[in-house]
């Protein structure tokens, strides 16, 4: 008997919802996108975050559009429409980043509505193609559009691809998703991974790969990314000796191959331990060592198995789940980082997702890593115990303010409550503007606005002044690039009985801190967005709060002004 084909229809916008849901982070999607520029041998790549209007760098939601420009090999229109096919058939070289021909849709509309591409080849410039979600939720079609470029935006189109013979624009704009990272925390993770993520490609001699980040519509520099081997292989050396280890530099513990059944080509591992990050704070230690240790940035974030898949980091940091609560790499090894090499042979076996994010380890490979890493993790954990007995519970201290002021750079300034186009704009450029000037008003004279930490300028969110008026436990500043920062009253009865008892990079005074700074983030989004209430009569209702508060706060330290004592007899 012959079978019956009977058509299903599909549903366009909901398959292209799903795919832009298939687990990216804004970093990840642009680093997706980053591969296509990459596998056309693109030597520049331009990755720019335009800043909305009216956020500031910390706001959330407050990137625009995202574009991509390469001078890479370039595409055709049928190269383009090609490029828009979900599922592409288009066959990829065998070590291309590439895969499933899913990744320029499915990374662009996790960021954005709307993917644009414009391209060149042989000296000639395409049209511009686009796909915009909003029609084809509309029609129920899964379309491309095509139209010709404007003068405009020919005039601005950049420089790279203008006086290349070829590249590729890919520009994702439409970005009105409600929680997407701020530009703050986007760029800073580009920054921080792209140098490890390509690192080959970076510094390939024959054909070395440059990516700068721009930041359009803010004063800041762009930044030029640095290849960065996040092992630090040229720094270690060949071997752990227990009996020798300096507790300063990096220990290479691994170098091996593992041969799959059924895969030519073997994956390879290479690992190196790392001493205790808290050795940049032993003063038997120069300056210059200390500085080296911090570069090493070990935490829990860097530890772990660093996944290359042809050349390109797909996992960064990952202990490996072998099932349940079981994992190639116990949590407290902190200092152990080690680096897989894998090739598209490998994708089927460790079955690597569409988004290249995620892989599955057979028991096979499972098994040789447990053999391999025994001796690798013991010599980890002793490494640590080595440190702790030289550290001798030396602690690092930070000036007041500045623990807290790193640990929220990335926490997003935003009002969740607020309506979209509800607030009137000349309200809220005029507040902005008397925000400004309260802030001057209230500076002292000594002030900083940023606070060096591991040899990194951070904005100082958390400040410690005299010169906050009246007897209020902390004002709230504005700073119209980096949005809210707090300055705390060092004569507040407050400061006197607790904050100044506890040590600045106390656990219980980041809390405080980090407590205040979200009621001054609150307390600015409220002047900024009412919009039903006039200046004067909001002003008054804030100012009221805020004395009312420090009143009750500075009573409450005449009752218990020694509070912390009894708890440290306790």
């Amino acid at each position: 008997m012959s079978a019956t084909a009977i058509p299903v229809p599909i549903n366009a916008a909901r398959i292209c919802q799903a795919i832009s849901r298939i687990g990216y982070s804004p970093v990840a999607a642009l680093k997706d996108i980053i591969d296509n520029s990459v596998t056309a041998k693109a030597s520049k790549i331009i990755v720019e975050l335009h800043l909305r209007e009216g956020k500031t760098f910390s706001n959330k939601n407050s990137v625009e559009k995202f574009v991509i420009i390469d001078n890479g090999s370039g595409m055709d229109s049928s190269g383009i429409l090609k490029a828009f096919e979900l599922g592409s058939s288009r066959e990829y070289d065998r070590n291309s980043l590439s895969k499933y021909g899913l990744g320029m849709k499915s990374a662009g509309l996790s960021l954005g509505n709307r993917i644009s591409v414009v391209s060149k080849v042989a000296g000639k410039l395409s049209n511009k193609f686009f796909l915009d979600y909003d029609l084809i939720e509309k029609y129920d079609e899964y379309k491309i559009y095509e139209e010709e470029l404007s003068d405009v935006e020919i005039a601005d189109l950049d420089d790279l691809i203008m006086e290349a013979d070829s590249g590729t624009v890919v520009t994702i704009d439409t970005c009105c998703y409600d929680d997407q990272d701020s530009m703050r925390k986007i760029v800073n993770q580009l920054t921080a991974e792209l140098g490890v993520v390509y690192y080959g490609f970076l510094q390939d001699d024959k054909h070395p790969l440059s990516i700068t980040v721009r930041h359009i519509n803010t004063d800041r520099e762009n930044v030029d990314i640095i290849a960065h081997d996040i092992l630090f292989l040229s720094q270690a050396i060949s071997e752990y000796d227990a009996s020798n280890y300096d507790c300063l530099t990096p220990c290479k513990v691994l170098d091996e191959k593992i041969q799959l059944d059924g895969v030519e080509e073997p994956i390879r591992l290479k690992a190196v331990i790392f001493p205790k990050s808290k050795m940049s704070t032993y003063p038997g230690f120069s300056a210059e060592d200390r500085s080296t240790i911090r570069g090493y940035k070990v935490s829990r974030s860097n530890m772990g198995f660093f996944i290359y898949r042809n050349g390109r980091l797909i996992r960064w940091g990952d202990r490996i789940n072998v099932g349940g609560n079981s994992h190639l790499i116990d949590k407290d090894r902190i200092g152990l980082r080690v680096r897989m090499d894998l090739t598209s042979e490998h994708d089927d076996v460790l079955h690597v997702d569409v988004s290249k994010q995620k892989i599955s380890i057979p028991e096979e490979l499972e098994k040789a890593l447990r053999v391999l890493l025994r001796d690798a993790i013991s010599s980890t954990k002793d490494a640590f115990k080595k440190c702790d007995e030289l550290l001798k519970l030396n602690e690092d201290e930070r000036e007041d303010g500045a623990a807290t002021s790193l640990n929220t750079q990335d926490l997003g300034e935003e009002d969740p409550y607020a309506q979209v186009n509800t607030i009137d704009p000349e309200t809220s450029l005029r507040r902005a503007g008397k925000l400004l000037e309260k802030t001057n008003d209230e500076k002292d004279e000594d002030e900083e606005s940023e606070v060096s930490i591991d040899d990194e300028k951070v904005f100082k969110k958390v400040r410690y002044t005299n010169s906050v008026l009246g007897n209020r436990l902390f004002s709230v500043g504005y700073n119209s690039d980096e949005g809210t920062f707090v300055r705390v009253n060092k004569n507040h009865y407050f400061h006197f009985t607790v904050l100044s008892q506890l040590k600045p990079n106390s656990v219980y005074k980041q809390i405080i801190e980090a407590m205040m700074y979200c009621q001054g983030v609150a307390e600015r989004f409220t002047y900024m967005n009412v919009d039903d209430i006039d200046d004067d009569k909001i002003e008054k209702v804030l100012n009221k709060l805020s004395e009312l508060y420090s009143f009750h706060l500075d009573k409450w330290c005449e009752l218990n002004p020694t509070l912390l004592e009894d708890a440290e007899e306790s």
